[in-house]
């Protein structure tokens, strides 16, 4: 069975309509009485809202996508560990609402990373809290697959990049560029990948 940690995770995340609501309404939120480190989430965030709205106005679910949410016959929870100011949290969001929003039998619950640091630690990569992190159950609790925390093939070139000893602003914006050149539609391929490997193995406890 699921540990009580991913349950209770799960039994207080947020819905798809509930976080989106709260991102957006971070565009007009008064920065008075934040932080540095608020504020500059807030302006991270800003600026990744208008990412995700452009990538899901133009995003298009691949048939592969649609035949291995399709395939889901049986109900699934689905956990998202994310936080708004990510960027690729920013490009990998329209797809995984979309995906969520074809199959009924999906439930998604969004939990903040930095509000449940207990539960990012369950799913590191690294040694690492990146994020986003999806992760999904069968009604039996059994981990089903799971994804994160961005495309394989960013993250190789980003290995690559840091070997070179390119310089960190300079590897954020090369990250943000291959995603803008529709690099997260590889969200899209490595998802069906994951579903329609239907491998589900007993949850941690």
């Amino acid at each position: 069975m699921i540990d009580r940690l991913i349950e209770l995770a799960l039994e207080n995340g947020l819905s798809l309509e509930t976080y989106a609501a709260g991102w957006e309404a971070k565009r007009t939120a008064p920065l008075q009485g934040m932080d540095k480190d608020q504020r500059k989430n807030v302006f991270y965030s800003r600026y990744n809202w208008e990412r995700y709205q452009r990538a899901a106005a133009s995003y298009v679910v691949s048939p592969e996508l649609a035949r291995a949410i399709a395939a889901i016959d049986e109900p699934q929870r689905w956990m998202l560990v994310t936080e708004d100011w990510c960027v690729d949290s920013a490009f990998a969001f329209p797809v995984i609402a979309h995906a969520v929003r074809m199959n009924p039998l999906i439930t998604l619950r969004v939990v903040l990373r930095d509000a449940h640091p207990e539960v990012m630690d369950r799913y590191l990569t690294n040694g690492a809290r990146s994020i986003p992190r999806l992760v999904a159950f069968d009604s039996s609790g059994n981990e089903c697959f799971n994804w994160g925390p961005a495309p394989a093939e960013l993250r190789a070139a980003r290995a690559s990049w840091v070997a070179d000893g390119v310089p960190g602003p300079e590897i954020s914006q090369r990250k943000i560029d291959w995603y803008e050149d529709r690099g997260w539609e590889r969200v899209d391929t490595e998802l069906a990948e994951r579903i329609l490997a239907r491998i589900c193995t007993p949850a941690v406890v």
